[in-house]
């Protein structure tokens, strides 16, 4: 028997993964119908959308799904910052 836990960290890690991308899907849909935003704009507000979802952890007190979220959430911005590092440099 299956036994569907909350407060566990894979769930954490799992969640802070699928999350940004399936939004990042739908942004990019969304996008593609004539907003103008660039693909990293379009990326970090995906990225961003794991506040909801620690915020929602933090509310229920499951702690160890906080911090697979933030462990989530720190590896997909570094994903970020490694893919778009030149051309951020490349402005400033």
């Amino acid at each position: 028997m299956i036994v569907f836990n909350k407060n566990n960290l894979n769930i954490g890690i799992g969640l802070g993964l699928m999350l940004p991308m399936i939004l990042f899907g739908v942004f990019y849909g969304v996008a593609q119908l004539g907003v103008p935003l660039k693909l990293r704009t379009l990326a970090l507000i995906a990225i961003c959308t794991n506040m909801l979802l620690i915020t929602r952890f933090r509310k229920s007190r499951a702690g160890e799904s906080v911090r697979g979220t933030v462990m989530a959430t720190i590896v997909l911005a570094a994903v970020w910052l490694f893919n778009f590092y030149e051309e951020i440099s490349a402005e400033w």
